[in-house]
């Protein structure tokens, strides 16, 4: 009985309860002012607020291995003024689940969270540059963990068994992964490797058995044994390089069939696509990454080229090597023929000269609000596009932007477009419609603009708009209503030439001022122009045509904008087949009775030298010709005076003679 009860006190004494943490747990030195926490009761449990000051001394670091091991801890506040945070200072806190650590810290030490099993998320300050060795190892519960830009070193093993840990992302600036840095960390899905990065050291992701792909920068020349070992779900790696050199087991034991995914300029370092480089398959890459050229100035990234061979869609990244797309290059897609679908970044500003021209199966594309110029051919001979949507931002659509975009249906053009330049839309044969906005400020619309626009309906010229240049809807055969714009003083050469349908013309003001003769040519039989009858006098009577003596201005009908009259009927066109017919006939007549009048001898030669000789033509229903004479009395040959006397005769004339001429002989 008394050994039992000396054993129960034994035990009594040898384990202590823990307690709420305070500062009283604390073991700490003072040098000049300055507090450094030194070690901390075992027993503490809970949270721990170490105090700014101790003593009136400020707090300013915390020692190696000053918790290590304090198991029961949950929660630690670091004061502002620690700037050093010693090797393993919170090393297997096995509770710990948050700490708050300073903005001054400029290093996490080696080992200095190894073994915080509890530890889910952690908030490294930006000042730190430095990651030790060790640092979060056997950081079990870690989810997720954010390395600040300014970090450019991370140790080895820093990460190392952290089987929850799912996503990583490497900042700007560090130069190798180092050995074992991720080893094991088997939940692990995501990895962000910067181009600053030139080694991936050996076992840097041995055993991520939850990685399906990675991405290795042209940065990168060394991959070391083992690196890759063991991702048994890592199905492929994308190098956006050429080929760096391979240690020993680098890609042993991956997914069957892993692929080497490389940029088609970079395959021939790896080799034929469909052969093994390294136990992998290699094959084309057609991430965006992979099939981009681009150029980085002042932070600002230009698109400048497409691997031709690149198909399907593609979403252009906003950022590139953390720099803003900004600028679709000259030409920089252009004959890429598989792309169906391309989506640009909100940061793009400017879409060049022929950008996309004769992406022939491109279906889709996303213009973003910013782009202010649709420049030259930007989007010639795309002929699969059937719809684009244009921006607000946008104030031009230069010249052949969208020619020869056969499939494009139909356009809105926005208020904030100015300018449409010439031939912008030439030969879209499948647009049936071109909308422009009530507040449009649009001035002007360029040669050719929507020339052989051949499904095109109808058109309504936006009230800016100055003057309908050359060729604008030629050929435009389904066009069959226009109205004009209130400013319209010109209409140019071809304008509407052709356009075969074209039977209405509404003209909300006066007539323009300067009309081509072509400019309605060969337009639809009977087509009018509606114009309001404050305004007809405008358009005068320049012909007249064959019904009612209708004004006809420019081969169009003027027709009352209160009243207007019915286009020509097929009966009033058979009247006018008829009467034209009629006429014809009429002129053929006397056609050949001037013909039988020009072989009759001219008056020349019917008068002869002989003084008094005459020539008279017999009455046309007798064949008589009738004389008669009367005598005359002069003195002086000025003044005559008739006699009573006076001779009449009549003579019949032989068939077939017509005249007969008197010679009076002295």
């Amino acid at each position: 009985m008394k050994s039992l009860l000396a054993l129960l006190a034994l035990f009594a004494c040898a384990v202590l309860p823990l307690h709420a943490a305070d500062v009283s747990d604390l073991t700490y030195t003072t040098d000049d002012e300055r507090v450094t926490i030194t070690d901390c009761d075992g027993n503490a449990s809970g949270e721990l607020l170490i105090p700014d000051t101790i003593e009136g001394n400020t707090v300013t670091e915390i020692g190696s291995g000053a918790f290590n091991a304090c198991a029961s801890l949950t929660s630690i506040t670091i004061p502002e003024g620690v700037t050093s945070i010693g090797e393993r200072a919170f090393s297997n806190c096995a509770s710990l689940t948050s700490i708050t650590i300073p903005a001054g810290i400029t290093i996490i030490s080696n080992s200095t969270f190894s073994g915080c099993t509890s530890l889910a998320s952690i908030t490294i300050p930006e000042d730190v540059t430095s990651v030790g060795e060790r640092a979060f190892a056997n950081c079990t519960s870690l989810t997720s963990v954010t390395i600040p830009e300014g970090v450019t070193s991370v140790g080895e093993r820093a990460f190392a068994n952290c089987t929850n840990l799912t996503s990583i992302t490497i900042p700007e600036g560090v130069t190798s992964v180092g050995e074992n840095t991720f080893s094991s960390c088997a939940s692990l899905t995501s990895v962000t490797i910067p181009d600053t990065v030139t080694e991936i050291g050996s076992g840097a992701f041995i055993g991520c058995a939850s990685l399906t792909s990675i991405t290795v920068p042209d940065s990168v020349t060394s991959i070391e044994e083992n690196a890759f070992r063991e991702c048994t779900n890592l199905t492929g790696i994308t190098f956006l390089g050429s080929a760096p050199t391979v240690g020993d087991l680098a890609f042993d034991n991956l997914a069957d069939g892993a692929q080497a995914i490389v940029t088609p300029g970079e395959r021939a370092s790896f080799g034929d696509a469909g052969s093994l480089w390294n136990g992998l398959l290699i094959v084309d890459c057609m991430d965006a990454l992979c099939i981009l050229t681009w150029s980085t100035t002042d932070g600002t990234v230009i698109i400048t080229d497409c691997y031709e061979n690149a198909s399907g869609e593609l979403l252009i990244p906003d950022t590139i090597e953390g720099n803003t797309v900004t600028e679709i290059g000259s030409n920089a897609f252009s004959n890429c023929i598989s792309l169906t679908s391309v989506t640009i970044p909100v940061g793009v500003t400017v879409i060049d000269t022929s950008a996309f021209e004769n992406c022939t199966s491109l279906t889709s594309v996303t213009i973003p609000v910013g782009v202010t110029v649709i420049d030259t051919s930007a989007f010639e001979n795309c002929t699969s596009l059937t719809g684009v949507t244009i921006p607000d931002s946008v104030t031009r659509i230069d010249t052949s932007a969208f020619e020869n975009c056969t499939s494009l249906m139909s356009v809105t053009i926005p208020d904030s477009v100015t300018r449409i330049e010439s031939s912008a839309f030439a030969e879209c044969s499948s647009m049936t419609s071109v909308t422009f906005g009530e507040n449009s400020a649009l001035t002007y619309i360029g040669d050719s603009a929507f020339t052989e626009c051949s499904s095109l309906t109808s058109v309504t010229i936006p009230d800016r708009v100055t003057m309908i240049n050359g060729s604008t809807f030629y050929e435009c055969t389904s066009l069959t209503t226009v109205k004009m714009g209130r400013s319209v003083y010109e209409v140019d050469s071809g304008a509407f030439q052709n356009c075969i349908n074209l039977s209405e013309v509404e003209f909300p003001m006066g007539a323009p001022s300067d009309v081509h003769v072509t400019s309605f040519l060969n337009i639809a039989i009977g087509a009018r122009a509606v114009v309001l009858p404050e305004y007809s006098s405008s358009f005068g009577t320049l012909e007249s045509n064959l019904f009612n003596f209708t004004p006809v201005w420019n081969n169009l009908i003027v027709a009352d904008g209160e009243e207007v009259p019915a286009p020509c009927t097929l009966e009033q066109l058979q009247q006018l087949n008829t009467r034209v017919g009629d006429l014809q006939a009429s002129i053929e007549e006397k056609d050949e009775q001037i013909a039988e009048l020009s072989q009759r001898p001219t008056v020349e030669e019917l008068q002869e030298v002989r003084t008094g000789s005459l020539v008279l033509s017999a009455d046309q229903e007798t064949n008589l010709v009738t004389l008669e004479f009367e005598i005359q009395e002069s003195e002086n040959l000025r003044d005559w005076v008739s006699r009573p006397e006076k001779v009449t005769t009549t003579l019949p004339l032989e068939e077939g003679k017509k005249f007969v001429r008197i010679a009076l002989r002295k």
